[in-house]
């Protein structure tokens, strides 16, 4: 389905660039619903992406909760649900948490 090609691409993305980060949650609600999420926690810091129209990634550090759009405004033409929309803003996560 859709949801498990993004859900892949984030599992990859994260085993390869940010392998610090355990998996602690996923959910695909296909072929019922186009909602999907995922999320990666270490030590204090909680990352949740998620997906149904557009794309949304979370930090959650320290227990404070900032949108990824927050550090970079880019983000925001690229919300749009795709495999390139979703590199793109996996890649920005990456540069965040560098």
């Amino acid at each position: 389905m859709v949801n498990d090609t993004y859900l892949q691409q984030i599992e990859n993305f994260f085993a390869t660039h940010l392998t610090g980060f355990n998996m602690i949650e996923k959910c695909n609600t296909m072929p019922y619903g186009p909602f999907f999420s995922i999320s990666y926690k270490k030590e204090d810091v909680r990352i949740e992406i998620s997906g149904e129209i557009g794309l949304n990634i979370n930090i959650t550090i320290d227990g404070k909760e900032y949108g990824l759009w927050q550090y970079d405004r880019s983000v925001n033409d690229h919300t749009n649900k795709s495999i390139d929309n979703l590199a793109y803003q996996l890649n920005v996560l990456k540069k965040f948490l560098e």
